[in-house]
């Protein structure tokens, strides 16, 4: 029997066969293929019901076709319970095709070049469960505010520097004019001798058969019903694991057709072909494909479905074949969140929101997750619509997201903006923050591709915003048995929310998500109306600024009195935008409120225009106002005419970038990267280097060179660092920090400004941004849990698969993200982490992953051992007198020197060259391990606390243990054991450590703003500490004289913590 049936995506109709399927599993086979595919337009569907399948035996079968049924894999949900049934059936078809194979007589090539009529038969049909159009579909949103274009020179900064010096585009490279102007290469997706697997998400079912039918012959066929099974085996396994390795690694289809023909034959891995399309089915995952400018202006969706030009630049939308010239690929956000409810650990990690709310409700008064802030608290008060009792994250499943985006250019010496890429990814916040920003764990829904930057954003958002919609108004989801949920079976459905909390990115960024007219408008801020001063460059262009005090001291606002923007007032005005008649009239009430128009985010309820958007940390801090504030220094600000006042003079800047590039070595390397020449080579570096040079280098080395009002001025901006980027924070240490953050505000003009109008350009909205952080902060929580060192990192992961393609990059990204997407869906719903990220073999102790080559002593959690590692460590007397000697101290007193060193076993001396501290505390390592290696990075010095006795030096008085802050290079690591009894054979165990102190540093804290430089002259004769005193690494810079270093400390904000003798802290000593 058989039925016609239309496939969704490519209107094609094709014969369903339907064979052997008892009564049961035909009629829920017809149920489910009856949404998609309309069979009751057949006329089909009753009879079909009405009639058994088991009256169906190969007799009676017509042979016209040797085709079955195959059932693919979402529909065997459907129609069977067990795998195992799912099993049978497929031998059940591949048994009667054999069958079927004896009985049709062989037929002579007529002159078609076929050997048999079975190749030239269409594609066995397949049984799609649900609708999957991928070419333009339909957008539910036809209307949105278009801007005019350009109403203003609006230039992005690109992120050019992700680029290594080994991917140097005069290696193979196009030349800049070419890559301009390639539009999308449209060829056959399958020709013989030239199919390229990275064009298979274009190739359609009759395509992908013949491929099938070339590659296999007569073998097709059953690889079309293997490739459609739901049943994973172990040869699937592995080809996944290939998959996920080049997709990681992007080694070429020549290297995986290498290895699969060679070294890893025996795996039996198909062809990447086959291997990619298998993964699609496995996933469930389809792009949508959409048309875009080949300018990327504009998407063709919604209003702009039907031009065939774009309504910006004019160029066509179609080439001379009438095939698109370019397209945007869209990954589906929905099907991405789904499978993160397929694994029962992914599960008990999404719960980390409901988690955090149920824990700080019962300890209150720190703010270290955005769980924490008043935007969450007040849609957790707010129901979703005013027709439903559902509030915003009522369930413990519901989803609070973020979506950041940047544009970064793909290819070097390219005129500014002609190969750039907006990748739009979105982190979930119901991870932890230690887990959220890793790249496994960002959702990418697509790359906006240029080769310049979009002119209206929103054309490309609105299939995301789709979703967005109704995911906050709920979807039917399914999710597997977990142990943080009381479900009996293996599973159980719900409804899935999703809400849209945050927008970030850099400020251009966010102003073209929002549409914001930036410092082109007389209000720039977002967060405030304040009104900007106008002020006319050299060459006629108008920059608005918003200095506190105008020129000439004409009008003073104090930063209490600003008044903010609310979701309210941007509402107001972009109603005022839309009605308002006349060009003119709307060009310019957009420039006097900052905005361009409506953002498609108004629709979604979850969105509070006025705080959705904080000010990001990492560009306003350290690639904005830390650059400037040096460019300030070296009298090269812009036009600003520079002044001796805060100038540091030309020889100081070239001592300062010598000894910045020498202190690299001195510097542990998980401190921060390779630090160049500041004076030189000051546009290498990134924001990492600046924010390290800013608050750990430039105290020391701007110290008796910067002017002194303004050096304290420049350490009161470090203080302001520090509190903003530390993970958690009270409301009262907020209030201080918005009283210290005005009263810098107000004296960098009073310093830079002057109050001059020629100085305005000192006055940019970056600094004005500064006194909106604390508001942010109390909205949103701590703001380093929004900055962009992860888009910053994500754009860097995409940079090496754009540049394997210089042709086509766009295409191939898109190949890149669709992949990742499916291969993550994919190892949640069959366990297999392996296809997110690299198995690494680590070792549970306790609460601490460790390597085969680590170690952790019983007892000690706090501290991990590593290579080399040397047993029955033969100490020489030195050695034995000085471990002896610190036993005078835990062990008792009233025993000499002599008779502790014969209590030590130095048979059970361990000596390792290398440890870290537990929990992503600091690596250290000996110091010979850093002599002994030219261009190792020095973390052989330390801070550790000692608890020296007040009253050492008066006999008869009691003890009174002092905190005392040590530095010093270590010398050896040990494990030991001291023997109490021998007798009885009662044992201590102690972690040691040989030190050589920092002399003359004379207690002082590195970290402590009231001594922002200790320095030292050399190093005391070795000795013996407990190594649980040990508290971080340090770094060092050589300055002054010959010997003379001053001390790198980042351990700002932890210390070390004593304990009684019940394992508690001693409030006497902490």
């Amino acid at each position: 029997m058989s039925i016609n049936t239309r496939c969704a995506s490519c209107s094609k109709t094709s014969l369903l066969y339907l064979v052997d399927l008892p009564s049961r599993v035909l009629s829920n086979t017809l149920q489910a293929t009856s949404q998609s595919q309309s069979l009751q337009e057949t006329g089909a569907f009753d009879v079909l019901l009405a009639r058994r399948a088991e009256d169906y035996t190969p007799k009676t079968k017509r042979l016209d076709t040797l085709h079955r049924a195959v059932v693919d894999a979402s529909t065997l949900d459907y129609i069977y319970e067990q795998p195992q049934e799912a099993a049978t059936h497929q031998a059940r078809i591949r048994r009667r095709r054999q069958e079927d194979e004896a009985a049709v007589p062989p037929v002579v090539d007529g002159g078609n070049g076929l050997e048999n009529n079975y190749q030239a038969l269409p594609p066995p049909p397949v049984v799609h469960p649900f609708v999957g159009v991928r070419l333009n579909p339909p957008v539910a949103i036809e209307q949105w505010f278009a801007e005019e274009w350009p109403d203003e020179n609006f230039e992005e900064d690109f992120d050019e520097d992700l680029l290594d010096d080994e991917f140097e585009e005069d290696l193979h490279g196009p030349d800049d004019d070419l890559l301009q102007d390639i539009e999308r290469i449209t060829e056959p997706a399958l020709s013989i001798g030239y199919a390229n697997p990275d064009n298979e998400p274009e190739m359609n079912d009759g395509e992908f058969w013949a491929y099938l039918q070339d590659e296999f012959g007569d073998l097709a066929e059953e690889e079309w019903v293997d490739m459609y099974t739901r049943i994973l085996t172990d040869q699937d396994r592995a080809s996944l694991r290939f998959l996920a390795a080049r997709q990681r690694s992007h080694f070429s289809r020549a290297i995986y057709d290498d290895l699969r023909l060679n070294a890893c034959e025996a795996v039996g891995l198909p062809s990447d072909f086959v291997a990619w399309r298998r993964l699609k089915i496995l996933s469930g995952l389809e792009s949508r494909t959409y048309d875009c400018c080949l300018n990327s202006c504009i998407c063709y969706v919604g209003m702009y479905s039907e031009l065939e030009q774009c309504r910006y630049c004019k160029a066509p939308r179609f080439n001379a074949a009438g095939e698109p010239r370019r397209m945007f690929n869209y990954t589906p956000l929905i099907p991405q969140l789904l499978g993160l409810f397929q694994n029962p650990e992914s599960i008990k990690k999404m719960r980390h929101r409901a988690g955090h709310e149920a824990y700080r409700a019962a300890h209150p008064g720190v703010m270290e997750d955005v769980f924490d802030g008043e935007l969450y608290h007040r849609l957790r008060n707010t129901k979703v619509t005013q027709n439903s009792e559902y509030k915003f994250f009522d369930a413990p499943d519901d989803i609070a997201l973020g979506l950041g985006t940047d544009g970064f250019s793909m290819f070097k010496r390219r005129h500014k903006g002609n190969s750039t890429a907006w990748p739009l990814i979105l982190v979930n916040y119901n991870l932890h923050a230690s887990i959220r920003n890793r790249l496994e764990n960002i959702i990418c829904v697509g790359v906006i591709p240029g080769p310049k930057e979009c002119k209206d954003i929103n054309s490309f958002l609105a299939p995301l915003i789709e979703e967005l919609e109704a995911l906050e108004a709920g979807v039917e989801a399914s999710k597997v048995a977990s142990e943080v949920d009381d479900i009996q079976g293996e599973g159980a459905n719900f409804i899935l929310h999703a809400f849209l909390i945050i927008l970030f990115g850099d400020i251009p960024a966010v102003s073209k998500l929002l549409m914001l007219k930036g410092h082109r408008g007389k209000a720039p801020c977002r967060a405030c109306l304040i009104l900007g001063t106008e002020h006319r460059g050299e060459a006629g262009s108008i920059t608005y600024y918003v200095p506190l005090t105008t020129p000439d001291n004409l009008e003073v606002l104090l930063p209490e009195e600003l008044s903010m923007r609310t979701h309210d007032t941007y509402l107001f005005y972009y109603n005022q935008l839309e009605t308002i008649q006349g060009v003119g009239a709307r060009a310019q009430l957009a420039t006097d409120c900052g905005l361009n128009g409506r953002p498609l985010f108004t629709r979604l309820k979850s969105i509070d225009l006025l705080c959705c958007a904080p000010y990001e940390l990492m560009h306003l801090f350290f690639e904005n106002l830390v650059p400037n504030m040096i460019s300030h220094w070296k009298g090269i600000f812009k036009d600003v005419e520079d002044d001796a006042a805060y100038r540091v003079s030309a020889d100081d800047w070239k001592i300062i970038g010598e000894q910045t590039a020498q202190a690299t070595r001195t510097i542990p390397g998980q401190f921060v990267g390779t630090i160049p020449n500041i004076d030189i080579d000051m546009g290498l570096f990134k924001a990492e280097a600046f924010a390290f040079w800013f608050m750990y280098l430039a105290p020391i080395l701007l110290s008796g060179r910067l002017a002194r009002a303004y050096y304290e001025h420049f350490l009161a901006m470090r203080e302001i660092f520090i509190w903003t980027l530390d993970m958690g924070i009270t409301p009262e240490q907020v209030d201080t920090l918005e009283t210290m953050i005005h009263d810098w505000v107000k004296e960098y003009e009073r310093l830079y400004y002057r109050y001059e109008y020629d100085r305005l350009p000192t006055c940019p909205v970056t600094i004005h941004a500064l006194l909106h952080i604390p508001h942010f902060i109390r909205q949103l929580g701590p703001l380093t849990l929004f900055w962009c060192f992860l888009m910053e990192r994500f754009c860097g992961y995409l940079l090496r698969p754009a540049l394997l393609n210089r042709v086509r990059p766009y295409e191939y990204l898109d190949n890149f993200i669709g992949r990742r997407a499916q291969l993550q869906i994919v190892a949640r719903v069959h366990d297999i982490p392996a296809l997110i990220k690299p198995i690494t073999h680590r070792t549970l102790v306790g609460d601490e992953y460790i390597s085969q080559k680590e170690i952790i002593y019983p007892g000690f959690q706090e501290v991990v051992f590593g290579q080399p590692v040397c047993r029955n460590y033969p100490a020489n007397d030195a050695l034995q007198r000085q471990i002896a000697r610190y036993f005078g101290f835990p062990e008792g007193q009233d025993l000499t020197i002599e008779q502790h060193r014969a209590r030590v076993d130095w048979r059970t001396l361990v000596r390792h060259g290398r440890f870290r501290l537990a929990s992503m505390g600091d690596r250290i390592r000996v110091a010979d391990r850093i002599k002994n290696d030219s261009v190792a990075r020095d973390n052989s010095i330390i801070r550790y606390e000692l608890l020296p006795d007040r009253n050492a030096n008066f006999r008869r008085r009691e003890d009174r243990p002092m905190r005392l802050i040590n530095y010093g290079q270590v010398i050896d690591a040990f494990y030991v054991e001291y023997v109490r009894d021998h007798a009885r054979n009662e044992r201590v165990p102690y972690l040691l450590a040989r030190v050589r102190e920092c002399s003359d540093t004379h207690g002082l804290d590195a970290t402590d703003p009231r001594t922002p430089i200790v320095t030292y002259n050399r190093l005391d004769a070795p000795k013996v500490i407990n190594l649980k005193t040990v508290h971080s690494a340090v770094g060092r810079i050589k300055i002054g004289g010959r010997h003379t270093w001053a001390i790198i400390d980042r351990s700002r904000g932890a210390r070390t913590q004593f304990n009684d003798e019940n394992g508690q802290p001693d409030p006497n000593l902490n």
